[in-house]
């Protein structure tokens, strides 16, 4: 038979209607939405050292509200105030250092946060990590994350206090990356604590610098005054999980996990 072709002006048209029938589409998911059991949804923004706490939360949400959904954004780089703000997040999983002060959150702490060294599992490494001289035979892996300035001061503060210089190797974008080059033994990196927890990996070792180093309380947030009632169900839980206690990552052998 004959082959149809689009003419130059239907090529054109083309990609603005498939847009179109998109949000068409996505408008129609989100009115269902809105007719599902309580109503609504719930908007949370997650650092990724914070993934953890939150998915706890989700877990134990979705169990006590199954039909409310849960739109979730995870900044893989810093996070400030203004953009949260700016955001209109129903939820925020963030540093404690993101929003104190401000008179706009309300939030509990889930959990307090360390910097640990991470290197391959079978190389030999010291109780005492005052001294960094025995890392003189590995690489560094070092993150190239310049939306998170607190976390690359601290790692600067680690070398600076022990004078110590590390023989730079690669470079890698994202947290989860430099684990999995100390996983292939291709040297070693500093990481928070969360995220070795959150990206488990099978063939390394992790040691925790001392908590007078480095140590950051990760907070759930919410704004004041809100005004959704399935963001009221999510900060229950949240008070529920973690209202009356903060987990403290415990000292275990001088640091070492």
């Amino acid at each position: 038979g004959k082959k149809l072709h689009l003419s130059k002006g239907g090529e054109f048209f083309l990609p603005i209607a498939n847009r179109v029938l998109a949000e068409h589409h996505n408008a129609e998911i989100e009115i269902k939405r809105y007719k599902q059991g309580e109503r609504g949804s719930v908007s949370v923004c997650v650092a990724e050292t914070c993934r953890v706490d939150f998915m706890r939360c989700l877990a134990e949400f979705s169990k006590q509200y199954p039909a409310i959904p849960v739109n979730t954004n995870v900044a893989l780089l810093g996070l400030s105030e203004e953009y949260l703000v700016k955001s209109n997040f129903d939820v925020c999983f963030v540093a404690e250092k993101t929003i104190n002060g401000s008179d706009l959150f309300d939030y509990v702490v889930t959990n307090q946060d360390r910097l640990c060294l991470v290197i391959p599992e079978n190389y030999p490494a010291p109780d005492d990590l005052s001294d960094l001289s025995f890392l003189d035979g590995l690489q560094y892996i070092w993150l190239n994350t310049y939306g998170t300035p607190l976390l690359m001061e601290n790692i600067q503060r680690v070398f600076l206090t022990r004078n110590y210089v590390p023989h730079y190797g690669h470079t890698c974008s994202h947290m989860q990356d430099a684990l999995t080059a100390v996983d292939s033994g291709m040297g070693f990196s500093i990481l928070p604590y969360s995220i070795v927890q959150y990206y488990p990996r099978e063939h390394i070792r992790c040691l925790l610098f001392g908590a007078e180093e480095f140590r950051v309380n990760c907070v759930a947030a919410w704004r004041k005054g809100r005004d959704n009632r399935s963001a009221d169900f999510f900060i229950r839980v949240i008070k529920e999980i973690y209202g009356n206690s903060c987990p403290v990552i415990p000292e275990d052998n001088n640091g070492q996990r």
